[in-house]
């Protein structure tokens, strides 16, 4: 029994999983997942599925972490004076807690929960921090 795409209900030749969808419907076809924003044709990789319903392409995220690994203290800098001392407190224990795992200090995972962020709402980093910023809470990157 051949494999049915999801969305467009023809034979799926070359698939992927939809990473949101744990239904029998999950099964979509390459070139849905690319319409459905799920598939990155750059890294040729389905997206990553998040608890919020969002997706984002890991090789991207690790991509432009290191990137941006030498601003890491800049952004941190900013976070801090940016939230009130017991939401930056939440978000630098977060880091600091998955420091070991991750092998780097506290501002490359703030770092790296912000660029998560950023791709999962499919917009800049400068926008993400501002958003940040404004909404003046941890669980904006955390959630």
């Amino acid at each position: 029994m051949p494999d049915v795409c999801g969305f467009c209900k023809k034979e799926a030749v070359e698939w992927i999983l939809n990473p949101n969808n744990k239904s029998e419907h999950a099964i979509i076809c390459v070139d849905c997942g690319k319409i459905a924003g799920i598939y990155c044709e750059k890294h040729e990789v389905p997206h990553q599925g998040f608890e919020d319903g969002s997706t984002a392409c890991r090789s991207c995220i690790h991509e432009t972490f290191l990137l941006n690994m030498e601003r890491r203290e800049e952004v941190a800098q900013f976070i801090s004076s940016s939230l009130p001392p017991e939401e930056f407190g939440t978000l630098k224990e977060a880091a600091e807690d998955i420091c070991e795992i991750a092998w780097c200090d506290w501002q490359a995972c703030l770092l790296r929960f912000v660029v998560s962020k950023a791709f999962r709402n499919r917009e800049s980093l400068g926008v993400t921090i501002g958003k940040l910023a404004e909404e003046g809470t941890a669980a904006f990157l955390l959630q």
